[in-house]
């Protein structure tokens, strides 16, 4: 209240300063300046990690479709959810509304098999087989690098492009699996 009713701004000043140095003298700190070791950096990973992390997949708007035996079957875009319901928390793949089915055939997009590492060329006994397979759709050669959740229907995978470093998740459906010939 004092400090307003003063009308001479040096002694506006010198209260300011005051109170800081107050304020300031409570909390002063020593600082440590002797020189602590440095933990040795961990060499990084020649591998992705096992478990990737959920905002490191990009989301494109395109169904990817493979054929096996005269049958087409339709993978379809996953993203990350968080399943805050549950305790603790889940992370599960799910597709936009606006992405459960194609709106046309431009939103399709075939997958090429590579010639010597393609889907063609793994057995479909379960979804674990196709791990390492390698393909490409359009310019984006892409590998099957692991599996994100296996549900009743479908398995989610995550297909990674070393080359621009992208992740993409995708559900492909256990149908694939289960009319391979016998």
């Amino acid at each position: 209240m004092l400090f307003f009713h003063m009308s001479n701004p040096t002694e506006k000043l010198s209260v300011i300063l005051q109170w800081f140095r107050n304020l300031t003298k409570e909390r002063q700190t020593l600082l440590n300046l002797t020189p602590t070791s440095v933990p040795a950096a961990k060499p990084k990973p020649s591998s992705p990690p096992e478990e990737p992390v959920a905002g490191n997949f990009y989301l494109f708007g395109f169904f990817i479709t493979v054929t096996f035996d005269g049958v087409e079957y339709m993978a379809t875009p996953k993203q990350a959810i968080r399943d805050a319901g549950k305790s603790p928390p889940v992370l599960v793949w799910g597709t936009r509304i606006d992405r459960c089915l194609p709106k046309d055939d431009k939103d399709k997009v075939r997958w090429t098999d590579d010639l010597t590492n393609g889907l063609a060329r793994w057995p479909r006994n379960t979804p674990y087989d196709w791990l390492g397979a390698e393909g490409a759709i359009g310019d984006m050669k892409l590998v099957f690098e692991g599996i994100l959740q296996m549900g009743k229907n479908e398995v989610v995978y995550s297909l990674f492009d070393a080359q621009r470093g992208i992740r993409i998740a995708y559900g492909f459906p256990l149908r694939i699996f289960a009319s391979k010939p016998s």
